[in-house]
């Protein structure tokens, strides 16, 4: 299991809220946040890493799409056995994740479209997906997964520490492009 986080900073913008449903079109981006030249592991600070429990985030790439850049940060084999996913996707906006087979509902993160999701090949219970809308045809997609046995998972705790994740990659996104 490989998941990957990735955080943006310096926003005035209140860290997250929420709306129960989704919607057909996304509210409008505070500003872009373009994903071109951005490092996926440089998205959650040591201090964040430390706040998640987790090491050093490990490089890699979305399958074979170089044009999905990744990170993972793990913590293994301790319990709880978390796992945190970042993908930087620069082929399509966030938009696509409203139609998702798994339901979607819309929140903001930093002022910029979410959608938070699941993955249809990964147990209800144990994962949850944040897709930020960072730039036009451009998201930051960070995966939360949880595959231990001394936690009771929800849905609810695995998309809450989702959520955690993806505002903290969110915020150091928007710190490395001036804030």
């Amino acid at each position: 299991m490989v998941l990957v986080a990735c955080s943006v900073g310096g926003s005035k913008v209140p860290p997250s809220s929420s709306s129960p449903t989704s919607a057909e079109n996304l509210s409008p981006r505070p500003r872009e946040l373009s994903l071109d030249r951005v490092d996926p592991c440089s998205l959650l600070t040591v201090v964040q890493q430390q706040q998640l429990g987790v090491g050093n985030g490990r490089p890699g790439t979305a399958g074979e799409d170089p044009q999905s850049p990744a990170c993972a940060w793990t913590r293994f084999p301790e319990e709880p056995q978390d796992a945190y996913q970042l993908r930087l996707d620069k082929t399509q906006g966030a938009e696509g994740s409203l139609s998702s087979v798994t339901g979607a509902k819309v929140l903001h993160i930093h002022g910029f479209a979410t959608i938070e999701t699941l993955s249809p090949h990964l147990p209800p219970t144990s994962h949850c997906v944040m897709v930020v809308d960072a730039a036009s045809g451009q998201n930051l997609v960070l995966r939360y997964e949880y595959d231990g046995s001394t936690v009771a998972m929800t849905k609810q705790l695995a998309c809450d520490k989702a959520k955690v994740a993806a505002e903290m990659a969110v915020q150091t996104l928007i710190e490395q492009s001036g804030g």
